[in-house]
C-alpha cells in the first residue's frame, strides 16, 4: 500500500482520478489500484499520457461523467459524447497492449 501512495503522489493525474473514483465506487478504485499491482511503476508515463488525453478531449469532469455512465446513475446528465473508456477501469488492459507496443 505504501508503494502505491508514493506512486500516485508521483503521478498527479492518476491520483486525480483515484481520488474520484474513491468518492464514488470502492469497487471502481480499487480496480484502478490493483492495474498498478500488477504493472507497477511501468503504469506512471502511459497512465499520464492516456489521462491527461482523455481531459483535454473530455474536459477536467471526465471521470464524473465516465462514472455515470459505468453506473447509470439517475441523477447524472448524459453528455452529448460518451466517455469511451472500457467498463469498470479496465484500462489496465489497455495499457498493457500500449506497452508492448512501445
Amino acid at each position: 500500500m505504501r508503494d502505491f501512495e508514493n506512486f500516485v503522489k508521483q503521478h498527479p493525474v492518476y491520483e486525480s482520478a483515484i481520488q474520484k473514483l474513491f468518492e464514488s465506487s470502492m469497487l471502481l478504485a480499487l480496480s484502478a489500484q490493483v492495474v498498478y499491482e500488477i504493472q507497477g511503476e511501468a503504469l506512471g508515463p502511459v497512465a499520464d499520457e492516456i489521462l491527461t488525453f482523455v481531459e483535454q478531449v473530455y474536459g477536467s469532469d471526465y471521470m464524473s461523467k465516465y462514472i455515470c455512465e459505468l453506473t447509470n446513475s439517475e441523477g447524472c446528465r448524459r453528455s452529448s459524447t460518451p466517455i469511451l473508456l472500457p467498463p469498470h477501469w479496465a484500462i489496465g488492459a489497455r495499457l498493457l497492449i500500449l506497452m508492448n507496443m512501445r
